[in-house]
């Protein structure tokens, strides 16, 4: 059976490094001739990268809530007092080298030479595919390319992976409602919704593909970005 192609999502990233830290450490790491600092190294990758991809969502919330801060403290009302927004600070769970996805690759070819290796490893560690010119919806996901325009006009590319169409979702950061941005059957796709006021609007994105107007797939991860007057 075929390889799997390297994620190409943070969200893919984070699925396969999920999948080689619960897998690997015990005895089928060392099997495959993974030694302990490599072993070591693969669980403070997970750790740091789950982290830095949630901290980094919190810092993006926040953006919003500088503008506005910025805004008062610039144009008012003169009162009342306002309070500085604070920021999270960044501190890895653990130290170590940059660098996790090469990382990530050199440990798969590096067990995939081991003797040991094998189809049912290859499928207990979510590298082979059973079929590839039939994608598995369990398993597919778009990914998009959101790039912010004027007039709070947010550009999306994206593949629809030999799909129909992509069907877009959008709310503003803090909303716990999905709205319809748009289906697309070319990339890129404009979404034209205006901000309030005119003013820059933290989003969140996510996009489905469609066959025949059905869902095909799973959602891709969250995306975000801040509306551009």
């Amino acid at each position: 059976m075929p390889d799997k192609p390297f994620p190409r999502s943070e969200g893919g990233v984070e699925q396969l490094l999920d999948r080689l830290a619960d897998e690997l450490p015990g005895a089928l790491g060392p099997l495959l001739g993974l030694s302990s600092d490599d072993l070591t190294r693969l669980t403070e990758s997970r750790d740091n990268y789950h982290y830095v991809r949630d901290i980094g969502q919190e810092i993006i919330a926040k953006s919003q809530t500088y503008s506005d801060f910025k805004d008062a403290m610039f144009y008012g009302p003169e009162s009342p007092k306002i309070e500085a927004p604070t920021f999270p600070v960044v501190s890895l769970p653990h130290e170590q080298d940059q660098g996790i996805i090469p990382f990530m690759k050199y440990l798969i070819r590096k067990l995939k030479a081991s003797e040991n290796y094998n189809e049912g490893i290859g499928e207990t560690l979510d590298l082979i595919t059973d079929n590839p010119t039939q994608p598995d919806p369990e398993n597919m996901f778009p990914e998009l390319t959101l790039r912010p325009l004027n007039n709070s006009v947010v550009e999306v590319k994206f593949s629809r992976s030999g799909q129909d169409a992509l069907r877009l979702d959008w709310r503003a950061k803090g909303d716990n409602t999905w709205l319809l941005a748009g289906i697309y059957t070319s990339s890129p796709g404009l979404h034209t919704e205006p901000s309030p006021n005119g003013d820059p609007q933290a989003r969140e994105y996510r996009g489905i593909l469609l066959k025949k107007n059905q869902p095909v797939s799973q959602y891709s991860p969250t995306y975000n970005v801040i509306t551009t007057p």
